[in-house]
């Protein structure tokens, strides 16, 4: 293989040297296809520098061997390991002529994708690894192209990336990651081509691509099927900024430090001079982007996806070229079904007019009739809230106050929310397959359009109008047997009972008979805001006070938390009391204002403090159970700031008279950073217990919104940063003899931080119902592998 191959000297023998994205690149280039003019910086450059860099005499492993030998179970070990790698890396000379590479003038500006392999035997993980690193731009000039290169190369040791691959239990020799690299065009318009079978969809934004990759546009979009003659409508888009190829200006020549560093050099934003995205394509375009995915399907099968750009060629006129392409393998659904095991199943399927792509938040499958709700939704009328009953409900934002208003719906998808976001949580309890994140799902769908909703893989397929499609949930299908590997955990379990315990995180009453049957030993936490809210009748607490019902308030909390202290005694029922963030109440009757940042408002125990009302009438309720026998009621505080807040909750609640009773235990929730500081004090001040909530910890620990689809990529409960603050946090609770439990939403959707949670001896561990069997077998695991 030539040193930097072009993409038409690339042969099937050389797609672990060049990787997946410049192999399938010169597979269509091969068949006459256009493509970018692209050339290769191969895998083995990366794996030479490696080889000849003076790595840290702290690096006790050969460097192809990370990250096995780093010291997981101590995060914040790695931040500095991490750092003295990259540093030793950009060090190292790299050694490679890429004079060789500039064989243009003309290409003022080149693009650098990373273009990756993995070896088969560690699985395939390569589109995870690709997404760590994104594109860069550089300025066509060797030493530009040098710092752009090495950042790549730098990108593979950050603590993340290493993070990543300890966990898939990959080492560095088994990344092969070469870098594609082209010049980056002069787009008019950019956009990607989907097919599905013969489902084509397209999407276009003016410029380059970097508006809709970055989600700071609206694409124009067309849906169209190849089966019938083709036909099609563009939707209008929006776009307020569109990206262009900045003009070459010549470095000087005597400058020898580093380039400086632009998040995208070479690319200048400009307004246009009308943002809305109406008929830019135009017919001729349309039907040469058909034509091409009719040319790519013998080479690609017959789903996949292309990235495209349309730019003027000069005398050629405007060229449409490929600038990325790879199949699309459909993934095998997983159907979570109550008191049965996962089964894999194909969707029973007609062919689908649209498919739009969110994040799955609870799992399940389920086809219905939409019901969009784009409006403010007090302006609902009774008639179209009961119409809700057997949809899938479609709406911009979905908070628990308003799911209350929405009997019987079988599916919800929101064009916002995270997975963690309070409605996201309540779906999974209420075993609701959801999508949240769904960009434009308003716009796209219509009411009573049919919608196949798959809830695992974050999907929403709109079904033709001809369908005759009835509400219609997974069907009955034999369960796959259980492993080996899961009946020898259940034999562990049976015989060796687990030390850590683990709880179920609850909030509906109508919950309580299916969690009641589950292996728990306890309710880890009960979330009052839900417990509470059907009884409200559509109104805000501090309306029942204004109005004088305080003693109704009181007797509906304490109906409702007795029936569940009595179906769990004697196990302990954690009562976290009221944390009323103003946007999830705001459909109530008498609801503040909502506030600009409700995450860091007037919440916790910060608004017992500016009105304890409410708080008091809580305290009564809490009392009147306990006098009945509800001796198993634990009281936990949510987002406690300060110890002051702390030691006004602790008198309010001793003058209510709960600590008279010896099973009574005060715990607060460890969700506010001040935590980390605060513990020793807490515990002095009559602290009896802690609960990690992962949730707000992460989110306030990295500055990214959980209720923000777009940060979903950030917030990440594996961050060094977060997992440092949890040990921290279990090590002082047994520093300080106070158990300690989490109750957020990390070890469900990570589920091998089980391992690391009973490493660091984690009292108990709370989840919601759907996931103890899963979290109830790792901790078997984990306690084993500990004994061993």
């Amino acid at each position: 293989m030539m040193m930097f191959p072009t993409l038409n000297q690339i042969s099937a023998s050389d797609r672990q040297q060049v990787g997946d994205k410049a192999f399938y690149l010169s597979q269509l280039q091969q068949q006459g296809i256009a493509v970018v003019r692209g050339q290769v910086i191969p895998a083995r450059a990366m794996a030479t520098l490696l080889a000849v860099a003076q790595w840290p005499d702290s690096l006790l492993v050969d460097i192809f061997d990370l990250p096995a030998a780093l010291p997981l179970e101590h995060p914040e070990h790695i931040v500095p390991m991490a750092q003295q790698l990259r540093q030793a890396l950009w060090a190292a000379p790299c050694g490679l002529e890429l004079s060789r590479l500039i064989s243009s003038e003309d290409d003022a500006v080149m693009l650098l994708r990373s273009s990756i392999t993995l070896e088969a035997t560690t699985g395939a993980w390569s589109s995870l690894m690709t997404g760590m690193l994104a594109p860069r731009t550089s300025w066509n000039q060797v030493q530009a192209l040098e710092h752009h290169l090495k950042g790549f190369w730098a990108d593979l040791l950050t603590n993340r990336a290493l993070t990543i691959l300890q966990r898939r239990h990959l080492q560095l020799r088994h990344v092969h990651l070469a870098v594609l690299m082209h010049p980056l065009y002069p787009a008019g318009l950019s956009g990607t081509l989907v097919r599905d079978g013969s489902q084509l969809t397209l999407e276009a934004v003016q410029g380059l691509g970097l508006a809709m990759t970055q989600g700071e546009a609206i694409p124009s979009r067309c849906s169209l099927s190849l089966d019938t003659q083709p036909s099609w409508t563009w939707q209008a888009g929006y776009q307020d900024v569109v990206y262009r190829v900045s003009e070459y200006e010549t470095p000087s020549q005597s400058s020898t430090t580093t380039p400086p560093v632009e998040p995208f050099p070479g690319i200048t934003p400009q307004s246009p001079d009308n943002p809305y995205l109406d008929q830019i394509v135009s017919r001729q375009q349309t039907q040469a982007l058909i034509d091409l995915s009719q040319r790519v399907q013998p080479l690609l099968g017959s789903s996949f996806r292309l990235d495209w750009l349309i730019y003027d060629a000069g005398a050629v006129g405007h060229r449409l070229i490929v600038t990325q392409a790879h199949p699309v393998v459909a993934a095998p659904v997983v159907l979570a079904r109550e008191n049965s095991a996962a089964v894999t199943v194909e969707p029973p399927l007609p062919a689908v007019t649209t498919v739009i792509r969110g994040l799955g938040a609870s799992a399940g499958q389920i086809m219905a009739p939409a019901l969009v709700i784009d409006r403010d939704w007090g302006a609902l009328s009774a008639a179209q809230v009961s119409q809700a009953a057997g949809h899938i409900v479609v709406v911009r934002d979905l908070q628990p106050d308003r799911l209350a208003h929405l009997k019987g719906i079988v599916g919800i998808v929101s064009e916002q929310g995270g997975l963690t976001c309070h409605a996201a949580i309540l779906a999974r309890e209420l075993m609701i397959p959801s999508v949240v994140g769904a960009p434009q799902v308003t716009e796209l769908i219509q009411t009573d359009d049919r919608l196949w909703l798959d809830g695992q893989r974050g999907l929403i397929y709109r079904l033709p109008s001809s369908a005759a499609v009835t509400p219609l949930a997974w069907q009955s299908v034999p369960s796959s047997p259980p492993s080996d590997q899961a009946k020898s955990l259940e034999a562990t379990a049976a015989t060796t009972p687990p030390k850590t315990k683990l709880m179920a995180n609850l909030s509906q009453l109508t919950s309580v008979t299916r969690v009641k049957q589950l292996p728990i030993d306890g309710i880890g936490l009960l979330r009052s805001e839900w417990l509470l809210l059907e009884a409200l009748d559509h109104r805000h607490p501090q309306q029942w006070l204004a109005e004088g019902y305080t003693t109704e308030l009181v007797e509906r909390l304490v109906e409702r938390l007795g029936k569940i202290l009595t179906a769990f005694a004697p196990a302990p029922v954690r009562y976290r009391s009221l944390d009323m963030r103003s946007h999830e109440w705001a459909a109530l009757a008498g609801s503040p204002a909502v506030e600009l940042n409700p995450t860091l408002g007037i919440r916790g125990t910060f608004s017992y403090h500016v009105s304890p009302q409410l708080f008091e009438l809580e305290l009564q309720a809490l009392a009147r159970v306990q006098s009945e026998g509800g001796h198993n009621l634990q009281l936990l505080l949510p987002f406690v700031r300060t110890l002051e807040e702390f030691l006004e909750c602790r008198q309010l609640i001793e003058q209510a008279g709960l600590m008279q009773v010896p099973e009574f235990q005060l715990w607060i929730m460890a969700e506010v950073p001040s935590v980390l500081f605060l513990l020793p004090e807490y515990i002095k001040a009559g602290v009896q217990g802690i609960a990690i909530g992962t949730n707000d910890l992460t989110q306030l620990l990295l500055a990214a919104d959980r209720d923000q689809p777009l940060m979903a990529s950030v917030f990440d409960e594996r961050h060094p940063v977060v997992l440092t603050a949890v040990n921290h946090l279990i090590q002082m609770a047994h520093q300080y003899g106070v158990p300690c439990s989490i109750c957020g939403q990390a070890p469900v959707r990570y589920p091998e931080l089980v391992e690391l949670l009973i490493q660091w001896g984690i009292s108990s561990i709370s989840v919601e119902p759907a996931a103890v069997e899963q979290t109830r077998l790792a901790i078997v695991k984990a306690e084993a592998g500990k004994r061993l």
